[in-house]
């Protein structure tokens, strides 16, 4: 990647290394050249050219949901198909603290089960806001939750393999959608694409006081 490169001519990295990596794409650092922005933000570089279609949900589950507890949407590449595909990217705040996969974030709430219970409200609130829009997230874990840096407040983000219950199923079948370590069971071993809000259960929320 050319440390040149401007996505959708105005996003510039500028952080070394990524603020994250998964198996659909990677998060960096990027500032905006034509100054409408101020300050950084976090790009979501997708990776696979073929998961378009995943990233049009994406993008359009976000656009959905006006909700504090839901990673905002700033800026993302053209959607249609003449587009570079090559460079499908989408622009988020930068959550300043991590996730909740961090170790320094769990130290946090060992034995505060007030801190726990904030957070926990806070995610099944905005899991809440996307059912009521016909959403349904399928890839909640520790690592999707954003913390803002701002004391307990966070964001529920990567929205790359939800499901939009009124538009054409992009899954095919057999295909596992979803983190093994806390899949719904019904979504494992590729089973029922119907699945219902209740795959988005998050009781490793209690593991934090343990």
């Amino acid at each position: 990647m050319a440390k040149r490169t401007l996505y959708g001519g105005r996003w510039k990295i500028v952080g070394k290394p990524p603020l994250g990596e998964g198996g659909q794409g990677s998060v960096f650092r990027v500032v905006d050249v034509k100054g409408e922005y101020d300050g950084e933000y976090a790009l979501k570089r997708v990776l696979n050219p073929a998961r378009r279609p995943r990233f049009r949900q994406e993008i359009e589950a976000i656009r959905r949901l006006d909700h504090p507890n839901v990673i905002k949407l700033i800026d993302h590449s053209a959607l249609d198909v003449d587009s570079d595909q090559t460079k499908q990217f989408l622009v988020m705040p930068v959550a300043e603290a991590g996730d909740l996969s961090r170790a320094a974030r769990l130290s946090l709430y060992r034995d505060s089960i007030e801190g726990v219970i904030q957070v926990g409200k806070q995610i099944t609130s905005a899991l809440s806001a996307a059912h009521e829009a016909g959403i349904v997230h399928r890839d909640i874990k520790p690592q999707n939750v954003l913390c803002t840096g701002d004391g307990h407040e966070v964001w529920v983000s990567d929205f790359g393999i939800c499901l939009l219950r009124e538009q054409e199923r992009v899954t095919p079948e057999g295909e596992i959608v979803g983190p093994w370590a806390f899949m719904a069971p019904e979504l494992a071993y590729g089973g029922q694409l119907e699945v219902s809000a209740a795959a988005d259960s998050i009781p490793w929320v209690s593991s934090f006081i343990t």
